[in-house]
């Protein structure tokens, strides 16, 4: 099931108005999500294929990085060598964030969501689990 994108724009950027309709926008990253920077998108992509990872994830074609994003304080215990944690915290963490409507790759390489934000039942948008994640990673950076 899919959300709103107004609410899924809102629940990214909380309090800001930015102007989604540019191929992906600078944003702080917000208390309730941090992102895990994976340099190479291909298991991650392959674990969406296959269903085992569920959560928002964006990737950068032209870059061929993924981020996925997970609950907070994921950072204060992460330790998978090869990827590293943008999270909410002392200075500015931004991150260039594709629009949630963009759902397919765009020209050039342009940042989408093969796995946008989705809000559950209970008002919460279920954020990928970090055990899984990590799982994924450290098959895949052996």
């Amino acid at each position: 099931m899919t959300s709103p994108v107004w609410r899924v724009r809102d629940w990214l950027a909380p309090g800001r108005s930015p102007r989604w309709d540019e191929r992906a926008v600078p944003l702080p990253v917000p208390s309730h999500w941090e992102a895990v920077h994976v340099p190479d998108a291909d298991p991650i992509l392959a674990a969406l294929e296959v269903e085992f990872l569920d959560g928002p994830v964006f990737h950068r074609p032209a870059v061929g990085d993924a981020y996925v994003l997970v609950p907070p304080g994921t950072h204060g215990h992460w330790d998978v060598e090869g990827s590293r944690i943008v999270h909410h915290g002392r200075g500015t963490n931004l991150l260039c964030v594709p629009d949630p409507a963009r759902t397919e790759p765009g020209p050039d390489g342009w940042p989408y969501w093969p796995s946008p934000p989705r809000f559950e039942g209970d008002g919460r948008v279920r954020l990928a689990d970090p055990e899984v994640l990590r799982r994924i990673l450290i098959g895949a950076f052996r």
